[in-house]
């Protein structure tokens, strides 16, 4: 199981806390928070797809890289 600050859930739930932070204390008004925890939320869903994208092709790089060492070797 991962840990939990490894996890999509754990960061929008701290960027719903912060943005609720901050609207508490004036900082921002709430549909400026509106905006902020939105653009959080997307910036999160896009780097966990590209964490998806590119993990198949570094698993198969690492996979080439140990077959090769193998062959080198025996």
């Amino acid at each position: 199981m991962k840990p939990g600050y490894k996890t999509t859930e754990f960061w929008l739930a701290a960027f719903s806390y912060i943005g609720g932070l901050l609207v508490l204390l004036g900082v921002v008004n709430q549909a400026e928070a509106d905006q902020i925890f939105a653009a959080a939320a997307q910036m999160v869903q896009a780097a966990a797809a590209l964490i998806i994208a590119i993990a198949p092709l570094l698993t198969y790089i690492r996979s080439r890289a140990e077959l090769k060492r193998g062959q080198e070797q025996g």
